[in-house]
This record gives structure tokens, C-alpha cells and sequence, in this order.
């Protein structure tokens, strides 16, 4: 959630992390042709059919492990500061960042919904908290199998494609609504609240 200035008399109030800082970021890519068929190190004598059907296989992987971006948590009120943004949520009371599910089940960033305790409102004049606390990391693995045919023409080849993006189907949670108010007219206290998450997808090209 990009956030701006709001104080604008004061901006130094609301220094903090920027939106876009991720601190540990791994990022990796892997192909590698199976060494088998003619030309390589093993089974490199077979008959040109048989070569077709076991020879030319590829495996590629794109990995990214990163953790979580900052972000704030949303208060109540409306333009209480200035005629941009709504409030947002000031830390009262130490507090733990647990990620994983709380009391009541739900995907969240504390343990037990308490954790509301720990916060109180933004009243008009002052200036909410930036980067308050951080969402949770981002796991993904993208994996292909590829499959090459010699053409006729010299150094030409086709080649098949399957990609499973996100293949091990990790959940990621995304679009965070974090308020530091309830949810429900019940008065269920749920801090914060995932409304998405990112799934896999499976294509294949030529």
C-alpha cells in the first residue's frame, strides 16, 4: 500500500521504511539439458528415432524468496490530518509479529486477535505510524520441461514447452487489509485480514 505524506508541515513524522523495501531477496535461475541422446555423455550412440523420443530434454527453474514488504495498518477515521489520506493506526503497546494463524483460525500476522489492544487510532493533528509492520515473505518456483527437435535446416530446431508458474502451489498472500478496528458487527477483532491469495498456473508454448 503506497503511502504519502501526512503532515505535509512536518514530514519528518512520518519517516519509516519505504514501501518497496524488502530487505533479504534471493533470486535464481536454473536450466539444465539432460545429458542423454546423440552428442552427449550417455546414450549418445542410439538410432535417430530413438534419439527423437529420449534426447533434446531441458528442465529450467526460476526460484524468488523475499521477505515481507512494510506496511501500515489502517485506522478509522477520514481525512483527519489532511484531505488525502485516512488515518492510520499508531502502536500503543509492544507487539509480536507471528506469522501463520491466529486464535481464531485465520491467516494473520499476530497469534491471538489481543493484538488489537496494541494499537490505537490516529486523531486529527497527528500522524499515523509508517511501515508498521511487515507482511508475510513470498516463496515461488516456476518450472519448465522442454523438449527440442532438429529441423532439416542446419541449426534450426522446435521447441516444446510445458511451465508451471508457481508450480508447488505456495501460498502467498497478497492485497493485506490490516485495520485496527473490527471486522464484524460482532466485534470479532481480527488484525489483519488477507481478501487474496496467489495460486499456480500451468501453459504450454511452441
Amino acid at each position: 500500500m503506497v503511502q504519502n505524506v501526512q503532515n505535509i508541515f512536518n514530514p519528518g513524522e512520518f519517516r519509516g521504511s519505504s514501501d518497496f523495501d524488502i530487505r533479504q531477496q534471493l533470486n535464481a535461475n536454473v536450466v539444465y539439458e539432460l545429458p542423454i541422446g546423440k552428442g552427449k555423455p550417455f546414450l549418445h550412440g542410439i538410432p535417430g528415432w530413438a534419439n527423437e523420443i529420449i534426447g533434446g530434454w531441458q528442465v529450467s527453474s526460476i526460484m524468488r524468496l523475499s521477505s515481507g514488504l512494510p506496511t501500515v495498518i489502517q485506522g478509522n477515521y477520514t481525512w483527519n490530518t489532511n484531505y488525502w489520506q485516512n488515518s492510520l493506526a499508531i502502536a500503543t503497546a509492544p507487539f509480536t509479529r507471528q506469522i501463520g494463524y491466529d486464535n481464531l483460525g485465520n491467516p494473520s500476522l499476530f497469534a491471538n486477535t489481543d493484538a488489537y489492544n496494541s494499537f490505537a487510532d490516529q486523531f486529527p493533528g497527528q500522524t499515523g505510524t509508517r511501515a508498521t509492520i511487515r507482511v508475510a515473505p513470498m516463496t515461488n518456483f516456476d518450472i519448465a520441461v522442454a523438449k527440442s527437435f532438429a529441423l532439416p535446416w542446419e541449426g534450426h530446431r522446435i521447441q516444446f514447452r510445458a511451465e508451471a508458474y508457481n508450480a508447488f502451489n505456495t501460498v502467498n498472500f497478497t492485497n493485506s487489509q490490516i485495520r485496527a478496528s473490527p471486522s464484524t458487527p460482532f466485534d470479532v477483532r481480527r488484525v489483519p485480514k488477507y481478501d487474496a491469495t496467489q495460486g499456480g498456473a500451468v501453459r504450454f508454448t511452441i
